[in-house]
């Protein structure tokens, strides 16, 4: 399969565990929010020319560095009926330089660095995240010989340092996630059907530490989607 197929449906015990890093040499730059607007009055060309401005203005570079672990575990439950359970577990530790916060909203291509665009969250950024998965494969025949489905759980916990509280402590990004997995033919076809409660972290204030956080609501969203094999 062109895909990570994640259920050998109950055909085999398995246990995987994983770990990885990435190192990238000056692969980001920071520039200070101090002093920007005065550095930059004190460039304004004259009249007829043009200039980049803000090339001007100092920068840093920043090291990324990037460590995760993983663990996977399927299991069948019963060999008869081909039940089986599925957990998937990882961390993540990330370095992209000072309170950098990158926001990422599915299959929306309004995303960036605005938490305020469509179904954008904080999806990756400089600290650590912790993801869990499990599903469970229902018995075989519970719809016809060659329908399966998985209905599963998910959460995930991150916490970035360029997303602070008003007491200094970071706010944490929860996202939860329910659905079922319809399995047609083995692995040859998917419908899956998601439920997620998405944090908005729309209602922020820039700080020169990254940003205050004064409200963080939960909002719906509902995903379906198919992948097919030929």
């Amino acid at each position: 399969m062109p895909y990570y197929q994640g259920t050998y449906l109950g055909t085999k015990r398995v246990l995987s565990i994983g770990a990885g890093f990435m190192f990238n040499k000056d692969g980001m730059y920071s520039r200070s929010t101090n002093g920007d607007s005065t550095v930059l009055a004190t460039l304004v060309p004259p009249a007829g020319r043009t200039t980049d401005l803000f090339s001007a203005v100092p920068t840093r570079k920043h090291d990324i560095k990037l460590f995760g672990a993983d663990v996977f575990y399927d299991v069948p439950l019963d060999t008869a009926a081909r039940t089986a359970l599925t957990i998937y577990g990882v961390y993540y530790k990330f370095n992209f330089g000072p309170n950098y916060v990158r926001y990422v909203g599915g299959e929306n291509p309004g995303y960036g660095a605005v938490a305020t665009r469509g179904n954008a969250y904080p999806q990756s950024g400089t600290g650590n995240a912790q993801y869990l998965n499990a599903g469970f494969l229902l018995p075989q025949n519970t719809l016809g010989p060659k329908v399966r489905l998985q209905p599963y759980i998910a959460y995930l916990h991150s916490s970035y340092e360029g997303l602070r509280k008003g007491n200094g402590e970071r706010a944490g990004v929860n996202v939860y996630d329910a659905g079922v997995n319809v399995l047609l033919d083995g692995h040859n076809a998917k419908v899956t059907l998601n439920y997620r409660a998405r944090p908005d972290f729309s209602d922020q204030t820039a700080i020169p530490s990254g940003a205050l956080i004064n409200n963080v609501k939960y909002r719906p969203e509902i995903t379906l989607q198919t992948q097919v094999f030929l």
